[in-house]
């Protein structure tokens, strides 16, 4: 059976999978759970694919490592999104958004945090399935972490990130902090403005302050600029 085949067979049968490519690589990788148990991670000691949520207080699942599969290799440039991929965002939806941006303005003003990442939930009719939209993102995000993560009894998650939150080589630990945006316009070494480097400094300061009572040798490295899609 064909690689995306079998994986679309596991979503149909409502079991748990998920499949992913690690940044600037050829492989794609896919973990598959024979149960629709839903297990919820423990010590860390387990086996399998760690999906945590941002807030600590709901619990981390765990998929556990029943078949692995892979497709060695694998390169596409006939999925990458066309025009009629584009969503159109409502007016009522804009009007919010606008509206949280102007409070989070004003809340920066009175000092109470310097910075902010805004984000909303936008509840749309789509018909493409998920595994030819993570197709996509194959296409789109060749540097990027791309990932379809799929529980019968969580939902579907479906994502692209070029952010790396931790590498592990012997005894060496690895992180970034990626933070400023701009569109990418075909130049490898665009011009950053204030805003952006203060941004990045922001972030930056923060990880190395949580991470320097816990390691015995902090590094920083210069700061560099990562492509993701049309965006830098």
């Amino acid at each position: 059976m064909d690689f995306f085949d079998k994986i679309d067979s596991h979503i149909s049968d409502r079991l748990p999978v998920v499949v992913y490519r690690k940044p600037n690589e050829g492989s794609v990788k896919a973990i598959l759970q024979k149960d629709d148990q839903l297990i919820q991670l423990n010590d860390y000691s387990e086996t399998g694919f760690v999906f945590a949520p941002f807030d600590a207080d709901h619990p981390v699942i765990l998929l556990r490592n029943d078949e692995q599969i892979r497709f060695e290799n694998y390169f596409s440039t006939n999925a990458k999104p066309s025009k009629h991929d584009v969503i159109e965002i409502q007016d009522d939806q804009k009007e919010f958004y606008i509206h949280l941006i102007e409070k989070a303005i004003s809340t920066i003003k009175k000092d109470d945090f310097k910075k902010v990442v805004l984000s909303r939930r936008l509840k749309i009719t789509w018909n493409t399935q998920p595994l030819e939209f993570f197709r996509k993102l194959l296409a789109t995000y060749t540097n990027a972490f791309c990932y379809l993560w799929y529980h019968p009894k969580v939902g579907t998650w479906i994502g692209a990130t070029p952010e790396i939150l931790l590498t592990a080589q012997n005894r060496t630990l690895t992180t970034m902090s990626l933070a400023g945006t701009q569109t990418y316009s075909g130049n490898e070494s665009p011009a950053w403005g204030n805003k952006e480097l203060e941004e990045q400094e922001l972030v930056t300061d923060f990880i190395m302050d949580a991470l320097k009572d816990k390691v015995s040798n902090l590094n920083r490295t210069p700061t560099e600029t990562i492509q993701a899609g049309n965006l830098m």
